[in-house]
């Protein structure tokens, strides 16, 4: 569609400093913002929208709970904040370069691991991501505190048990996000997996979100999966992509050889990539991503139609 009056929920986000999670929830749960389906089954939004989210988050910022202003019109909430928002342009709070609405440091999570708060690492998790969105909540709240529970078991200040579950529930709070956006993918099939004997998980799940954000379908066959498997998987699923994540403490000569081998076994058309601690740094014909970041903004541009790429 190119008619200028609608945008993607992308482009709205965007416009708005609101992570797209927000406006799906939002839209889910209040029916606003209010959206219209391509053929293809993608929503697109009307740019009146801009505006009239601008003016939701000032109502929020004010003290306004979502369920009462979320879904209300343009003229509705003028007439609820008064005067206050003519002649302005309603800057949302927390908007790009202003200071996070959730205070954070990775050592307020470590201690909740040391106690073993469910509870408080859910809410956090889940208002973090909300804030931040998948990818900013993967690259600057989950890798962070991942580094930091091993720092601080190494320490001694946490113990194994400890550590085990925080990594545990951050990983199977990234496993439901990546899971539900999954729903929506339907091309582009990626298979996910680490080397055999490698049992690290987070690393892998980390990619799974940022590649179910990227809009590739994620087929997650979980750590330590034989080659040959592997590549059987691959071949009966006709992925387009095989991606492996190498945690710390990999063998960089047996990862390379595993890979090469691997990437023997795959079809001509098929593209093996991997990241991570251990993955080495130049792999002949083999896709090498120095960080998260990297690699979502490659999936983007790989996984678009031609026509969009040209």
């Amino acid at each position: 569609m190119s008619d200028p009056q609608w945008i993607s929920i992308g482009k709205l986000a965007k416009a708005t400093g609101l992570s797209v999670e927000r406006l799906r929830m939002w839209e889910l749960r209040y029916g606003a913002p209010e959206s219209r389906r391509l053929p293809s089954g993608h929503r697109r939004y009307s740019v009146e929208e801009v505006e009239r989210i601008h003016m939701v988050r000032e109502a929020l910022a004010r003290g306004r709970r979502p369920r009462h202003i979320v879904a209300l019109k343009r003229d509705a909430l003028m007439h609820l904040m008064g005067d206050s928002f003519k002649g302005s342009d309603a800057r949302p709070v927390g908007f790009k370069g202003s200071k996070s609405l959730v205070p954070w440091t990775p050592k307020t999570w470590l201690a909740a691991a040391g106690r073993m708060d469910e509870a408080y690492l859910d809410r956090q998790f889940y208002e973090h991501w909300l804030e931040l969105g998948s990818l900013r909540f993967v690259t600057e709240r989950a890798q962070p505190f991942v580094q930091g529970l091993g720092v601080a078991w190494q320490r001694g200040e946490l113990c194994v048990a400890e550590e085990h579950f925080g990594s545990e529930k951050l990983g199977d709070f990234m496993t439901g996000i990546w899971r539900r956006l999954n729903q929506d993918n339907t091309l582009n099939p990626v298979l996910l997996s680490t080397l055999p004997g490698d049992a690290h998980r987070l690393g892998l799940q980390m990619a799974a979100l940022v590649s179910a954000l990227a809009g590739l379908r994620v087929i997650y066959l979980g750590p330590s999966t034989p080659l040959d498997e592997i590549a059987e998987a691959a071949k009966r699923q006709k992925v387009r992509a095989v991606m492996l994540s190498l945690s710390q403490g990999q063998d960089p000569r047996v990862a390379l050889d595993a890979l090469q081998n691997l990437h023997s076994s795959l079809a001509t058309d098929v593209v093996l990539a991997v990241g991570g601690a251990s993955a080495p740094p130049s792999i002949r014909d083999v896709q090498r991503f120095h960080d998260l970041n990297d690699y979502y903004h490659w999936a983007r541009e790989w996984s678009a139609p031609a026509a969009l790429r040209a």
